[in-house]
This record gives C-alpha cells, sequence and structure tokens, in this order.
C-alpha cells in the first residue's frame, strides 16, 4: 500500500476522532461509552466480553468504560440468569436519552466535516469500503460478529 494512502488514511481518522470526541465531551461521554450505548440501545442485554467485541476494544477498556457508564447511570450491570460468573449490561432510559442526544451531536459532526467532502456517489462508495474492511476485520478475528 502507498506511504501517502497510509498517511491520509491515519491523518484524517483522527481528525474525524477528535472532532467527534471533542463534541461528545459535552455530554460528556467517549466514543467508546458512545458506542458501548449505541450496542445496548439495539440489545436488552449483553456480557462484557460481547461488549468489548462490539465495540472493538479491549475488555479491560470496556470495563472502564462501563464503570462510568454505570456512575452517570447510563447502563445497569447485573449477573446473568444463566451463569454466575458473568456480569451482563444494559441500558437505563437515561443511557438511551444520552446516547440520542450523542448520536444528534454526531450527526452534525458528520454533516460539517464528512459530507461536504462526498458526493452522493461518493459517500455510497465510501460506505460500502469501510463495510469491507470492517468485514476483513471480522474476519481476521475469526468471524465472532455478535
Amino acid at each position: 500500500m502507498n506511504d501517502a494512502l497510509i498517511n491520509a488514511w491515519i491523518r484524517s481518522s483522527r481528525a474525524i476522532n477528535a472532532q467527534m470526541e471533542s463534541v461528545l465531551a459535552e455530554i460528556p461521554l467517549t466514543l467508546t461509552e458512545y458506542s458501548i450505548l449505541d450496542t445496548l440501545a439495539s440489545s436488552c442485554s449483553l456480557r462484557m466480553l460481547d461488549l468489548a467485541s462490539s465495540a472493538m476494544v479491549t475488555k479491560s477498556c470496556v470495563t472502564r468504560a462501563v464503570a462510568n457508564l454505570l456512575e452517570c447511570g447510563y447502563v445497569e450491570r447485573h449477573g446473568s440468569s444463566t451463569d454466575r460468573r458473568v456480569n451482563v449490561v444494559s441500558i437505563t432510559c437515561a443511557g438511551e436519552e444520552a446516547r440520542d442526544k450523542a448520536k444528534t451531536i454526531l450527526d452534525s459532526v458528520a454533516a460539517k466535516f464528512i459530507s461536504p467532502a462526498l458526493e452522493e456517489h461518493d459517500s455510497c462508495r465510501l460506505m460500502r469500503i469501510l463495510a469491507g474492511i470492517l468485514a476483513l476485520n471480522e474476519d481476521a478475528k475469526g468471524g465472532c460478529g455478535c
């Protein structure tokens, strides 16, 4: 792969992430915390390991993020009904509200910093490329798509 493409990838992803982290700090949430809330919004409850896989971070990172979310009242953690050794996490009403607010804010970041750089056909193509990259990542991890 050519160096210019790698450098452009790194710089653009850092710039986008920095913008997102900056606006999410107003709530306050991190991107990882948002990702956890977003995942839980479409699930009843998930094991910590499944959250780590979904957020593409380590279990210790999810543990820290869930601790912060617990403190804010955005999630609840309880024992699994099928395995006493496992903790599961579910989103609260306050967590759903925080996730919805964060999504609105992130949509505005996308509208300001991503959408103007893409024409409609470019946007669709980029979505296909990113989906392909994510699929390759899942394959590399053993296809453990949650």
